[in-house]
């Protein structure tokens, strides 16, 4: 599910980038509207692909695996 949510919020910034920059571009105000875009988006990134995150999802979901086989076997 979480994928699907990176996904779209991904389509939905490249699709409202090129309108941000020329909006930007217009005014000297904008040039720092601008620097909070590209804030923006890199937090974005940074919080969706974060590797450390990644690596504790997925020891937790094996652990809630090895819980449910552990278990399975004992008979519960």
């Amino acid at each position: 599910m979480e994928w699907v949510i990176a996904i779209g919020l991904t389509i939905v910034l490249a699709a409202a980038l090129p309108r941000a920059i020329v909006a930007a571009k217009k005014s000297v105000r904008g040039n720092r509207r601008m620097a909070g875009v590209a804030l923006s988006i890199g937090l974005a990134f940074s919080f969706l692909h974060d590797p450390r995150k990644q690596e504790v999802i997925e020891n937790i979901a094996k652990r809630e695996s090895d819980d449910a086989d552990r278990d399975h076997q004992s008979g519960l």
